[in-house]
């Protein structure tokens, strides 16, 4: 099978980059028409927030698409996830992938066999392991990755890896 690779969407991206700046040139509307100190306060609250969210993600899709560094990366073997660090998973490891809506958002669940649960708990220290006990109580998996805002169908994503596991 070849190997796979998902990007944020461009479109999704740009419409909130361009979102920011709008609330960007909001925050200074505010600076130049309240003279108040709240008014002053709210407007670089505005600019910093929103200036900041809009360089983040102009240096995610930039990053993602001059490097050719998508943010999943299917093969055979692995599912890699660039988010700020990399993660690779074995697919040997994982008992089941799925799907959970949490508010607007969709992510793929990950639940590992029970082997490596076992390794997780052992080599990682209590706060990592705090995270990763919610994570259990909250969407009854060990690990999951955030797939809203990218260019495939979650939906496609969740069949696909389930076919490479399958085929493991």
């Amino acid at each position: 099978m070849r190997e796979v690779q998902v990007y944020h969407s461009a479109w999704r991206m740009l419409c909130l980059i361009t979102a920011s700046i709008l609330l960007v040139c909001g925050g200074i509307f505010i600076i130049h028409i309240h003279k108040s100190m709240l008014g002053w306060i709210a407007g670089w609250v505005s600019i910093l927030f929103f200036g900041f969210c809009a360089i983040a993600m102009a240096y995610t899709i930039l990053k993602e698409r001059l490097t050719c560094q998508s943010f999943l990366t299917i093969t055979d073997k692995y599912l890699i996830i660039n988010s700020p660090e990399t993660k690779a998973i074995n697919l040997s490891d994982v008992e089941s992938f799925s799907l959970k809506n949490i508010c607007d958002s969709k992510f793929i669940t990950v639940r590992y066999k029970s082997h490596v649960r076992r390794q997780e708990i052992e080599r990682t220290n209590i706060f990592k392991h705090i995270m990763r006990s919610a994570d259990t109580c909250i969407i009854k998996a060990q690990d999951s990755i955030n797939v809203t805002g990218l260019d495939t169908k979650p939906e496609h994503l969740l069949e696909l890896l389930n076919e490479r596991l399958r085929s493991i």
